[in-house]
């Protein structure tokens, strides 16, 4: 049968095309090569499985080599392809004969079975202990999303925030892990400790909503009118976080060296328990961050699933204390099986143990570096949405858990876990110095699917995104995966389970540093390519230290591995086609046609952003800001929308003293609002790099406002601006990117709008754009409800394919029809001039008064049961799908839906309540 599949493959691979068939072609030596490392069979003294593995990576490596650096040639000498496809799969089938044969022989692979059935995994004892295990990663994982959550709307979505937060969180598993290998090296009733742990969760983390709105309250009220960026107020954001999350998570940092010492109390077989535990810990972490992000928090909310997270915990407790009745009998067995163990461990070299906590700290830099730099890069060409992240991070932990089973399964690296750990590492940096070539690329993948019927779903576009994810992130996050239970093995023979402990800490902190070395060191300073190739030499450096420190700088193939890493790290390329990546083509999977970048810059908080400039017919160029490929502005066709939008607002409040604009762009708002005559203006943007970029590329427009007089720019979260400084507005206005971008909806909640209303004066104006096109009649009717249950007053306006909502602060009394047109005074109407050459001919049309959005939303029931909040996070999670509508269609029916509504003669609902407020 699996013949028969085989074969179908070919003619249907063909009908995609013939290069599709030479994908098939390259992939035998690949799963010859992977087969050979992988399968249990004869050792590594076997020739049949060393040819097999030279064969098939030998062959898949010339195949990489000379498609990415000698594709001319092969074309220029098309005989070659069809040779080599012959020789590849005809070398590498015979190998797989003589390696099925030596398989079949039997003598060697049923003693190293035996072996391992025997060790320390402890039959059905070990595999349901495994089991909690997986299911304590799947409820861990899920805490740090939802806590991470939670305090975003509190601290703000700003890197340093994120990565405080994170810090704090890996902080408190690295004190876990070490005060756990103390635990563990006391002997006594381990599993009991280990039930205890995990109910501790349990209970801590039911009260955590409550602890996380009095760390919201006290943050509010401490940094009161505080710079957001103040050292102070990060190092507030640090101990806030830490008292709310520092209980957990010490408490999940304690489970694995206990466990471990649970499994096994003999040195020799720590490696092979830690994959088995770690591995299923991993996975599972896996699966929770997919359905977090798919399934629960969006059918859930945060609340409902925090709890369903803590019911598990329980249930890992309960299961754990049944389970421990048996573990005496189950550690008498481990222990007439030790010595049969420690024969198959003890012929590796015992490195230093200060060399082994080196490596294992340089690689847990590596990774959550490596993990940084590469999510980062996979926002611009894969998706930027909360959705497209949680994929990321179930590919990189699918990986690393991945990685950590599978290598217990090859006897070479158990017994000579030095030579592995090497080996690993090299073809980390291999691994690194071939993906580089291969960013530039993924933007024209997602474009290619144009005109296929797959993108026309939600399901098939995540499907795609997946494949992209699942390619970049699991090979590096595997080959990390498979070093940690070696590395983890070795700190145990050199120290015993206490050092179990203090080698995941290192490790930890090693984490740490990657996150801040990656997010605020290489990215802003040498890119994204320039830090995943400083990684690789990191990787490669370590790999050298383990040689020296083991001595084995006489294996020939550890040598040859290096030259052949070093030489993939050299050759990679060293700059990214920033036309090709900013192409924005995974938004739509269709091309965006911005044109040539010009300029960019990289950050954690901006992503990339790009300046791309083309030419128009007539020979004049237009430039357009883009952030990870995604329209911010031009100054074009955009231009007349953006002024337009700008002086609606300005018709509803004659009053023009105080404005903050949430959301720089291109400028061109700030400039008119700056010529309209405000007194003072606060301009809030995440990222400093739109700031520079827009007045060095489109200073024609913005006049570069944020150097003005009367001016003062704040790089921060908006919606943290807005918590912290209690200064009251005449007007704010807030012109973030789509709603969709993962935590561009927080701006789109209720809890948003109430802190606006809370900075309005009375009379004040709120003005938001907001996305009338890829937006579903639900989505908007979210939106609009959310904001109406903070303001008595909304209208919608839409104005050059574009809509806007302006909400006023004035109690139960409805909006002036208009208080004159704001385009026609003198200073609006010259800079109007300069800038489009001729007076602004017409404002936004109005599509709905305050009655009209009542009647909208009493149409569909209670404005209530519709509403966007911080829990339900409806936005956030529904608007990614609206991407899959057509966009002309879903606009002009969006609009057509508001007109008649806004003509209905439906009486207004809770008029008197002033706004549900």
């Amino acid at each position: 049968m699996s013949g028969l599949v085989a074969l179908a493959m070919v003619p249907a691979t063909l009908g995609l095309g013939e290069h599709y068939l030479l994908d098939l072609v390259i992939a035998v030596p690949f799963v010859v090569g992977t087969l050979a490392l992988t399968v249990r069979g004869p050792g590594w003294q076997s020739p049949a499985r060393r040819m097999a593995a030279w064969t098939g990576w030998g062959f898949f490596f010339v195949w990489l080599i000379l498609l990415r650096f000698a594709a001319e040639w092969l074309l220029q000498a098309p005989w070659v392809v069809p040779v080599l496809s012959i020789v590849s799969s005809g070398a590498s089938a015979w190998r797989m004969r003589a390696l099925i044969c030596a398989v079949r022989g039997g003598g060697e692979v049923a003693e190293v079975t035996r072996v391992d059935q025997a060790s320390a995994l402890g039959g059905s004892f070990s595999v349901r202990l495994a089991a909690l295990f997986f299911l304590s990663g799947f409820a861990a994982l899920m805490y740090e999303v939802l806590f991470s959550k939670k305090l975003a709307v509190t601290f703000g979505s700003s890197s340093l925030a994120t990565y405080t937060v994170l810090a704090t969180y890996m902080g408190g598993m690295a004190i876990g892990s070490w005060l756990g290998g103390i635990l563990a090296a006391r002997g006594g009733d381990l599993l009991k400790r280990y039930v205890v742990c995990e109910g501790s969760i349990a209970a801590y983390c039911v009260l955590t909503p409550f602890l996380f709105d009095a760390v919201h309250d006290l943050y509010a009220q401490w940094a009161t009118n505080a710079p957001v960026d103040a050292g102070w107020v990060v190092a507030l954001r640090f101990g806030l976080g830490a008292l709310v999350l520092m209980v957990p998570t010490i408490l999940m940092g304690m489970t694995l060296p206990i466990l471990t010492a649970c499994l096994d109390r003999g040195a020799a077989a720590y490696g092979r328990v830690v994959s088995v535990l770690y591995g299923a810990n991993t996975l599972g972490a896996a699966l929770g961050a997919l359905l977090a992000g798919y399934v629960l928090i969006p059918t859930l909310g945060l609340q409902s699933t925090t709890l369903l997270a803590a019911l598990l915990n329980l249930l890992v407790a309960a299961f754990g204390g049944e389970m421990g009745k048996r573990l005496k009998q189950v550690g008498a067995r481990l222990e007439q099986d030790e010595d049969a163990t420690s024969a198959l461990s003890a012929s590796g070299r015992a490195l230093p143990g200060w060399l082994v906590l080196m490596s294992f700290g340089g690689v847990g830099l590596v990774c959550l570096g490596l993990e940084t730099l590469y999510m980062h890069l996979l926002a611009v060409v894969a998706g930027n949405s909360t959705y497209a992240f949680s994929l990321m991070l179930f590919a990189f932990l699918l990986g690393l858990g991945g990685g950590a089973t599978v290598i217990r399964q090859i006897p070479q690296a158990i017994s000579r876990p030095e030579v592995a750990m090497v080996v690993l590492l090299m073809l980390l940096a291999m691994c690194l110095g071939i993906g580089e070539s291969q960013w530039s690329t993924m933007a024209d993948y997602f474009a290619s699917f144009a005109g296929y019927p797959m993108p026309s779903s939600f399901g098939g576009r995540e499907l795609v995104r997946a494949a992209v994810c699942l390619i970049a992130l699991v090979p590096p996050a595997f080959l990390i995966g498979a070093f940690f239970p070696l590395a983890m093995g070795a700190v145990g023979r050199a120290g015993g389970v206490r050092a179990l402990g203090t080698g995941a800490a290192v490790n930890t902190l090693g984490n740490i540093a990657g996150v801040f070395i990656g997010g605020f060191v290489l990215l802003p300073t040498v890119g994204a390519l320039g830090g995943i190739k400083v990684l690789a030499v990191l990787a490669m450096g370590l790999a050298v230290c383990i040689v020296i420190g083991a001595g084995l700088m006489r294996e020939r193939v550890l040598v040859a591995l290096g030259g052949m890493a070093a030489l993939c790290v050299v050759a990679a390329p060293t700059d990214l086609d920033y036309t090709r990546l900013a192409s924005g083509a995974n938004v739509y999977f269709q091309p965006q046609h911005w044109g040539r970048v010009i300029d960019h810059a990289e950050s954690a908080d901006g992503g990339l952003t790009s300046v791309h400039v083309t030419l128009q017919d007539g020979g004049m160029t237009m430039k357009t800001l883009t952030t990870n490929g995604k329209f911010q502005g031009n100054d074009s066709g955009e231009v007349e929308a953006q002024i337009g939008f700008a002086l609606v607002p300005l018709a509803e409040n004659p009053r023009r003293d105080d404005a903050l604009v949430i959301g720089y762009g291109t400028g061109t708002t700030a400039n008119t609002l700056k010529h309209a005559g405000f007194r003072q203006i606060d301009v809030v943007d995440l990222s400093r790099d739109v700031i520079r970029l827009a007045n060095a590329h489109f200073a024609h427009l913005n006049e570069r406002v944020t150097e003005a007089p009367g001016v003062k720019l704040h790089i921060a979260d908006g919606r943290n601006y807005l918590l912290l400084q209690h200064r009251q507005y005449d007007l704010i206005t807030v012109e973030l990117t789509s709603i969709w971008f993962a935590g561009a909806a927080a701006s789109y909640n209720r809890e948003f709008y109430q802190l606006a209303r809370q900075r309005l004066r009375p009379g004040g104006v709120l003005q938001q754009w907001v996305q009338l096109h890829h937006l579903s009649g639900q989505d908007l009717l979210a939106l609009l409800a959310s904001v109406r249950s903070e303001f008595a007053d909304v209208k919608v306006f839409h104005f050059g394919g574009q809509g806007m909502i302006v909400a006023r602060n004035g109690g139960g009394a409805p909006m002036a029809v208009g208080m004159g047109r704001p385009q026609d005074e003198p200073a609006i109407r010259a800079y109007s001039e300069r800038i489009l050459g001729r007076p602004l001919a017409k404002g936004p049309e109005r599509l709905l008064n305050a009655q009209g959005v009542d009647n909208f939303l009493s149409h569909w029931g209670d404005a209530e049961d519709w509403a966007s909040t911080d829990d339900n996070m409806v936005l956030e999670y529904n608007t990614p799908k609206g991407n899959v509508l057509d966009g002309v269609r879903s606009y002009k029916e969006n609009v057509t839906l508001m007109k008649a509504f806004g003509k209905a003669p439906v009486k207004r609902q809770d008029e008197q309540e002033g706004g549900r407020h």
